[in-house]
Formats: structure tokens, sequence, C-alpha cells
């Protein structure tokens, strides 16, 4: 039975609204107060989470000759919820202003699903670095915001032809508290990059060429400050 398969990457094209908002918000996290002058120290934090994403790839396989209501199905190929490990030092520019350089990485692994059917695709890791400026906007709230880039590694032939570091932007807000004589955070984090692949233009066959899309991912932090402090 022949198949039309269309297929599209990623949830859409990038999001340039939304990036010139980061862009502004950035701008409004940078400028300090003039009364602000004292800046300085350093902390080391490590954090941990869980991160979902939206799918890689999705799109709709037409079976011609199927009965009404199963002559097209729709598929996603995604990554399934994972867990993400972060280390990120922190220098301060302000009382309430500090920059943050993050790296992390995520175990995880990709799923297919069209149906009722699931399928393994292989397993995933992502990597990332990020460059953030963190404001206090509370006694213990904080936001930040910030650009960097992000690699996806895997041996499936959903990723052969990928263009490896893709320019990312993040953004996070969290809280900060003592526990126990620790000083730990609780972060919720979204990122948004583009994605990607030769295979995935290419159709793998089909005669149908893919296009790169945007993905978003989320997550949820815990974190505790390793040491140092910021001024």
């Amino acid at each position: 039975m022949k198949r039309c398969v269309r297929r599209e990457v990623g949830a859409g094209r990038w999001p340039w609204r939304a990036a010139a908002l980061s862009v502004a918000g950035l701008a409004w996290l940078a400028v300090p107060d003039a009364a602000r002058a004292q800046v300085g120290g350093m902390e080391v934090e490590a954090r941990a989470g869980v991160v979902v994403s939206t799918p890689l790839v999705e799109g709709a396989v037409a079976f011609p000759g199927a009965p009404v209501g199963d002559s097209v199905q729709a598929f996603r190929v995604r990554p399934v919820a994972a867990p993400l490990v972060v280390v990120a030092g922190r220098t301060g520019l302000g009382p309430d202003l500090s920059l943050e350089l993050s790296a992390g990485w995520t175990f995880g692994r990709v799923e297919g699903k069209q149906g009722r059917e699931t399928w393994r695709v292989g397993d995933l890791g992502v990597g990332h670095a990020v460059a953030s400026l963190r404001r206090r906007v509370l006694e213990r709230l904080h936001v930040r915001g910030g650009v960097g880039l992000i690699r996806y590694g895997a041996d499936a032939e959903l990723f052969e032809g990928g263009p490896g570091l893709r320019p990312m932007l993040e953004v996070g807000a969290g809280a900060d508290l003592e526990l126990v004589g620790a000083r730990v955070s609780l972060s919720g984090v979204g990122q948004a990059h583009s994605f990607g692949s030769a295979a995935l233009r290419g159709g793998g066959g089909s005669g149908i060429r893919g296009l790169d899309g945007t993905v978003y991912r989320f997550a949820l932090q815990a974190g505790v400050v390793l040491g140092g402090a910021l001024r």
C-alpha cells in the first residue's frame, strides 16, 4: 500500500516577535538603578530537574484506499520527559543584578507515536550553554533571561546531517530559600531554538521535504549553592 508522508520539523518557524520581546526584557534587566554601586562576588550553583519538549517532528501519513477515518494518521516524534543537570556560576553586577554562565546536559530518549502505536527512536543527549542576566525582583524571587547554544546528540537517523550547535533563547523565574542552613532554589525555565537535519529535509525517501521549525523545552529545577556569595 502506497503511503504519502507529510513532515514538518518542530512547531513552526522561529518566533521573531517572541525573540524581540525577549531582547526587550534583557534590556530592562540590564539597567540597574542609579543608586546601585556595589558589585562583585561569585557563587556556584548546581541544579537538577526534569525537562519536557514539544515535538521534534510532526506530520501525517496518508493510506489511500483505507476506510474513512483511518486514511490519514497524524504522527509525532518527541523527546520524552528526562532528567536534566546544570552547573551555573554567577558574579554580581549590582545588589540585585548578576551575570550567570551555565552549562547543562539532558539524559533522554526519543519516541514516536502514530495513532495507538508508540515506538522507541533512540537514546538522546542534549547539551546546552547559556549566558544570562539574573535579577532579584523581590526579597526571595528572581527572573533571568539569556542566549546560548544547544546541541542534540543521537545515533538515530532522525539526526543525520544535523547542524550541530544551534542558537537558543532561555528565560526563567524562581525563588531562593534557606533550608536547614543551605541556600537552595526552585525555578522554572523555558527554552526555544530552531531544529532541522538533512535527513528530515530530504524526507527519508518519501519525496516530501521537511521544514526547519522551532522546538520549545520546559524544565522544573531545584538547586543548591555550593559556595561563594554575591556582594
